[in-house]
């Protein structure tokens, strides 16, 4: 990320397909692996495409980000 390396958790949320998924799997979230577990980066693949999210700034968090 922008802010170096981070440790992170990386999960993958069961989605319901159809409507606007295009499959049961493939959406990944990255989350801090501290007590605030921060969304740090979000992946996730629909019908038309793909949704990218990351994190660009943090501010007034109890702690500051791991490296």
């Amino acid at each position: 990320t922008k802010f170096g390396n981070i440790k992170t958790i990386k999960l993958s949320p069961w989605l319901e397909k159809g409507r606007v998924f295009k499959s049961n799997y493939g959406a990944y979230i990255w989350v801090t692996a501290d007590q605030m577990s921060i969304p740090v980066k979000i992946e996730m693949p629909i019908l038309v495409g793909s949704i990218y999210v990351k994190l660009i700034s943090c501010k007034n968090t109890l702690f500051t980000l791991k490296k």
